[in-house]
């Protein structure tokens, strides 16, 4: 297979939630397929955007999950979807490797860690609260334009707004909140801690 070329204006990393089965479920299958479906979509209708799907676990890899799904299908034909993984169960490839090659990262405010992290290397970051869902970090989100209530909202808004994108997501008056022991090194930690696994 040649390798596709490609003048990307601006990329996007997804990171999903695990999914959960059953009548209590937060994030079920059918919230899974409808968001990789619109970001398939997303790609197909914008020729110079990419997205980079990480998953938590590698077997709810859209590719393994949705192997016969046509517009999923279509995304990855473009070149500019796709997803990236590594280990048996879960995907060991680090929130930050996906964050560093990215414009924007959207993830979900009920797990919001993959969000923190890419916004821990400046990069922007926001989170999608499905079903009004809150927590106890809204008051500083909300200060950010960091929360958004569905997926397609988010990307509506960064494709309308890519060359502004720093007023989407952004962390950097709120970050500090985050570090419980006020020392301020976890990225350098989580520098060392990916170089020692990479090496």
């Amino acid at each position: 297979m040649i390798a596709k070329k490609f003048i990307l204006d601006f990329i996007i990393s997804y990171f999903d939630e695990n999914i959960q089965y059953g009548k209590w479920a937060l994030y079920n299958d059918s919230d899974h397929i409808r968001d990789i479906e619109c970001l398939a979509d997303t790609v197909i209708k914008n020729n110079k955007l990419g997205i980079i799907i990480k998953t938590q676990f590698n077997y709810n890899s859209p590719a393994v999950l949705y192997p016969d799904n046509l517009l999923i299908k279509q995304a990855y034909e473009t070149g500019r979807f796709i997803e990236i993984k590594s280990g048996r169960l879960r995907n060991d490839i680090y929130v930050a490797q996906a964050a560093l090659a990215s414009d924007l990262c959207i993830g979900h405010s009920y797990g919001a860690t993959a969000s923190l992290e890419a916004a821990v290397y400046g990069v922007s970051s926001v989170l999608i609260a499905e079903n009004k869902i809150s927590t106890r970090w809204d008051y500083l989100y909300n200060q950010r334009n960091i929360i958004y209530d569905s997926l397609e909202r988010v990307l509506k808004n960064a494709i309308e707004n890519k060359n502004k994108i720093n007023s989407i997501g952004d962390w950097s008056k709120i970050i500090d909140n985050f570090d419980s022991g006020r020392n301020f090194t976890f990225k350098n930690t989580l520098n060392k801690l990916i170089n020692k696994n990479l090496n």
